[in-house]
């Protein structure tokens, strides 16, 4: 599943991941980060499904740009509170509607 509304939703929310000692909180810098799943791989993104908003640092840490030790043996947590955080937000939006 791809959505530009999904994606455009992201702009200007609280980052979902806040992953400890490296989360800044700044909502500016926040865009829909695609996670890992079955159906990614080189030069393809997983479904937006799979996927969480994200602050430009907690992003960086979760594609790998940065190294966090806190991420690392932390990521499957970050992962998925991101998700399930964004998908609910995503029903509050009124992007998702569950019936």
């Amino acid at each position: 599943m791809n959505s530009k509304k999904y994606r455009a939703a992201a702009k200007g929310q609280e980052c979902t991941a806040n992953i400890a000692g490296i989360c800044n909180y700044n909502s500016d810098t926040v865009v829909l980060c695609h996670f890992p799943s079955e159906g990614h791989g080189i030069s393809i993104k997983s479904s937006d499904i799979s996927a969480g908003d994200c602050c430009s640092i907690c992003h960086d840490a979760i594609d790998g740009r940065i190294k966090c030790e806190e991420y690392t043996q932390n990521s499957h947590f970050y992962l998925r509170r991101s998700q399930l955080r964004t998908i609910l937000r995503r029903i509050e939006q009124g992007v998702i509607i569950v019936k």
